[in-house]
């Protein structure tokens, strides 16, 4: 699914840019200093350097999906954070800064990515994918990113999405339409008992 993001993302840019004619790259790769010094053209780079759960999500109710006489249960999926730092690499540092202005503009504009740009397994995701710019106190520290890719600290975005991941087991049964309940007359659990049925009826 994450291959699926990246080609989201890539036809978010092109589209609302708009990139024409490939002429801004856009690339997913460590922009480490080996990297820097094969570009040949301006590029918008998405490094991809951190995914974890999202615990504010996190929801443990139960989900039922009904059929015509069968009903499933099962957990809602889990909530991945995929964490980009974006950087836009260009001979001149003014078009650099316009670059990475324009994109930040296109992330803001969209808290749910557009449903017509989903590729891939995205298109089945069953929730909306979420996307936004995280907090300064979320971000790892911008030295430590660039001293791992041992290249020099520049300005940089970093956005977030929201991925489902469905790791839960699923029990399929018969609907249930009828109840019985019980009713005791008398001493408790001497009886008399009289039992009520409920007849349920299937959704249309």
């Amino acid at each position: 699914m994450i291959n699926d993001l990246d080609e989201t993302l890539r036809k978010l840019l092109v589209l609302e840019l708009p990139i024409k004619n490939g002429e801004v790259e856009i690339n997913f790769e460590p922009p480490n200093r080996d990297w820097a010094a094969g570009r040949v053209k301006p590029t918008i780079n998405l490094y991809l350097y951190q995914i974890a759960e999202n615990i504010k999500l996190r929801r443990n109710d139960w989900v039922v999906e009904k059929t015509d006489d069968q009903a499933t249960k099962h957990r809602p999926p889990k909530r991945i954070n995929v964490t980009y730092m974006v950087t836009a690499w260009a001979g001149d540092v003014e078009d650099e800064h316009h670059l990475l202005w324009r994109v930040m503009a296109v992330f803001l504009k969209h808290s749910d990515l557009p449903e017509d740009i989903l590729q891939g397994d995205l298109q089945d995701a069953q929730v909306k994918i979420k996307a936004s710019l995280p907090p300064e106190d979320e971000i790892l520290n911008p030295t430590d990113l660039w001293n791992v890719l041992s290249n020099d600290i520049r300005p940089a975005i970093h956005y977030r999405v929201v991925l489902p991941l469905d790791v839960a087991k699923r029990f399929t049964g018969p609907l249930v339409l009828k109840k019985v309940i019980k009713v005791e007359q008398g001493l408790e659990g001497e009886g008399p008992f009289e039992e009520i049925m409920q007849e349920g009826k299937k959704s249309e």
